[in-house]
């Protein structure tokens, strides 16, 4: 039977902790930016969001450094912003 700490350390190896910080992260900007900003992914430390205005795009872009500097951007290096149509 596997203890909770290899299943931790098995579970941060395969990367399955990117979900948790996603909603964390997407709960942060609803505070922020109310349903305009949708976390998208977060790969290798690059964290990818997307919007469908121009200029909360340009506002993001603007405070990035900010931004990653908060507790629930913790694994985040660069963010990776991208203006979405609605589909």
């Amino acid at each position: 039977m596997i203890n909770s700490d290899d299943f931790n350390r098995i579970r941060k190896q395969l990367g399955l902790g990117r979900g948790d910080q996603l909603v964390e992260i997407q709960s942060y900007l609803d505070q922020i930016y109310p349903k305009r900003v949708r976390a998208m992914a977060l790969n290798n430390g690059v964290l990818k969001l997307a919007t469908q205005s121009s200029s909360v795009a340009s506002e993001l872009r603007a405070g990035q450094l900010d931004l990653i500097k908060k507790p629930e951007f913790k694994t985040v290096i660069k963010l990776q912003i991208v203006i979405q149509a609605d589909n």
